[in-house]
């Protein structure tokens, strides 16, 4: 019995010693991967579900809610068919998109039925952030209107002159810029410097956020919303 536990304990040692060589000898490789973030603005149904290929991309309750984001999913890198269907599984929005590794990016669906909308943007970081906020303005809402984005105190409009967002947008709304941290208020005005929307945000040193304008003037079930997506 001596015998054949000592045999047992070598074999278990030996065993180790040849795994472990065997590890350093090929070491991981991470696969590689894009992580990807969703918000929803879509007013025509409150839940949406995401597919990446035939995939279904997991949610905590299976569908995100309107006016909610979900954050980091990671998707295979490479030309990925991007599908939303809604909660009946109807296909709102069936498209293909280029994810590059090591990249983040954030996809924006919005409008109603009669005009929906899809935009999916590369999110860059901002140089020396420090003890500011990272911050860019979507406008995703129905209303026509032009609309500037005052924050805190600033006279100057942090983002002029924005409609709603399309396919053909220029890439530079979708950057975003350092701004004072801390407790601001947040005002949103049309051409006639008229207060469309407002609210108080405490922005929090060195994060990421996306002031997203959604919903639908004079709608009851989806009036226009001022949202803080806490991205990164």
């Amino acid at each position: 019995m001596k015998l054949l536990n000592f045999k047992l304990l070598f074999t278990i040692v030996l065993g180790t010693i040849i795994m472990s060589s065997c590890l350093k000898d090929k070491d991981y490789e991470p696969v590689p991967h894009a992580v990807f973030t969703m918000v929803n603005g879509y007013t025509e149904d409150t839940k949406l579900a995401y597919y990446a290929d035939n995939n279904r991309i997991p949610l905590p309750f299976g569908f995100l809610q309107y006016q909610e984001m979900e954050r980091y999913r990671n998707l295979f890198v490479g030309n990925r068919r991007i599908r939303i269907v809604d909660e009946s599984q109807k296909t709102i929005i069936d498209t293909n998109y280029t994810f590059k590794d090591s990249t983040s990016y954030t996809s924006f669906v919005f409008g109603n039925d009669e005009a929906t909308e899809h935009i999916i943007t590369e999110d860059q970081s901002v140089e020396d952030l420090g003890d500011e906020t990272a911050v860019r303005f979507l406008h995703l809402s129905t209303i026509a209107d032009e609309v500037s984005v005052y924050i805190g105190s600033d006279s100057e409009p942090v983002f002029a002159g924005r409609t709603t967002e399309s396919a053909s947008s220029p890439e530079e709304n979708h950057l975003f810029v350092a701004n004072t941290s801390g407790k601001q208020n947040i005002v949103v005005k049309n051409t006639d410097g008229t207060t469309i929307i407002e609210r108080e945000y405490d922005f929090k040193p060195g994060r990421y956020l996306s002031i997203i304008l959604v919903g639908e003037r004079d709608n009851t079930e989806t009036p226009l919303y001022l949202g803080i997506a806490e991205q990164y």
